[in-house]
């Protein structure tokens, strides 16, 4: 039998993480059914590889609260599997990360998969626009980036 938790004294923001939580495991499960050459975490550095152009191993470990040494051998297993390639950053002594194709292949599958969840969880333009806001101000408010 399932364990009864008391969620009502949790704060806003624990609960939110609690859910993050949740469907981080739902989509990582996703994608390792289908990628099983993916570690559980690959979805949120492809997506931030895809969204912020020519980012660097330092700045995604950052963004994605890795630790230096995982985040290296989680970008050479996605460099050695093909979803990424690496170029040498005008900016500085350090490699930019790209997605291949077969990386970019990988992005629409967890876009689809995000949308799904989302649907699931009755989001729907008007609030999905409007807690992205939301997370925006937040994320510029208390955010070292």
């Amino acid at each position: 039998m399932k364990k009864q938790y008391n969620l009502d004294n949790l704060s806003t923001l624990v609960k939110g993480n609690l859910v993050i939580i949740i469907i981080s495991k739902r989509i990582s499960k996703d994608m390792l059914k289908k990628y099983s050459d993916l570690y559980p975490l690959a979805y949120l550095h492809l997506m931030f590889i895809k969204n912020v152009e020519g980012i660097s191993q330092v700045e995604l470990a950052d963004l994605t609260n890795t630790n230096t040494s995982t985040m290296h051998r989680n970008i050479k297993s996605l460099f050695d599997n093909n979803y990424i390639v690496k170029r040498i950053s005008a900016r500085a002594n350090e490699n930019e990360i790209y997605l291949t194709q077969k990386g970019e292949e990988v992005v629409q599958d967890i876009i689809y998969w995000v949308n799904e969840y989302e649907k699931e969880m009755g989001f729907d333009k008007d609030n999905t626009k409007e807690l992205s806001f939301m997370f925006k101000k937040i994320i510029n408010k208390y955010s070292d980036f």
